[in-house]
């Protein structure tokens, strides 16, 4: 007689790379404990992955979903929502594939679920059947993560050691606000965090391409204020910290 199937993972929402580096739909809404599934073959043969950027307080995990995340042509990548609140999303090889989930309800226990069946760029070799267990494993090493598993970097992303390069940085005060500009050497998740002596009074977080980019900041009550900028790269590469300082007046 068979073996039983493995169960698969129960997905109440996808959200599909197609061609022209996009994600559909882009925008998602779902309830507390139901499971997003990200699928990567956009059919055109393109790479992609995808990683938390931000979200709630309430579930820290989301930030550091799939980070760093792994790259490839197909598979999929899932996470499973306790907690509501807006939460964004991006594909850290296309900076432009951005996109949302909305998440309402009461937050729920979280029950570990497989998060990626993702297949490396390539030829791939065919694998047997997974034999069943419990819960659906993953053929990648799992890194211990409440509500994702991880699997190792694929493909050309394995051989990055190399950190985004920022330069040309530069700080300067407008209106109410300060206009931050920069270069990047290439695509990667920018955080920004703007000071007030030693207190965090806001922080920015965006996927960003490379080359030229600028960001104004609005708002800001008269004072001097330090600016930290940092960026990491698809692999986990890290750029410095770089430090600036400018005085807001009214």
């Amino acid at each position: 007689m068979g073996g039983a199937a493995a169960a698969i993972p129960r997905t109440d929402a996808t959200v599909k790379a197609v061609q022209g580096t996009q994600w559909s739909p882009k925008d998602v809404a779902i309830t507390t404990g139901e499971t997003v599934t990200w699928d990567f073959n956009s059919g055109d043969g393109q790479p992609h992955n995808v990683g938390g950027v931000t979200g709630p307080a309430e579930d820290p995990n989301w930030p550091t979903f799939l980070s760093p995340p792994p790259v490839s042509t197909s598979g999929t990548a899932s996470y499973t929502f306790t907690k509501p609140g807006t939460y964004t999303f991006a594909c850290k090889v296309h900076a432009v594939m951005t996109g949302t989930v909305t998440v309402s309800g009461s937050p729920v226990t979280p029950t570990p679920t497989p998060s990626v069946t993702a297949t490396p760029t390539g030829t791939a070799s065919p694998t047997a059947s997974p034999t069943a267990s419990p819960r659906p494993t993953v053929s990648a090493t799992p890194t211990a993560t409440p509500g994702t598993t991880t699997p190792a970097p694929l493909g050309s992303a394995r051989l990055d050691t190399t950190a985004p390069a920022i330069s040309k940085l530069k700080l300067k005060a407008v209106k109410r606000g300060a206009k931050v500009s920069f270069a990047l050497s290439e695509p990667a998740t920018v955080t920004l965090r703007l000071k007030k002596g030693k207190t965090t009074v806001r922080t920015y977080r965006l996927s960003a391409r490379a080359g030229s980019r600028s960001l104004t900041v609005r708002r800001m009550a008269r004072g001097r204020y330090a600016v930290e900028i940092e960026a990491r790269d698809a692999r986990g590469n890290k750029a410095p910290v770089q430090r600036k300082s400018v005085r807001v007046a009214r």
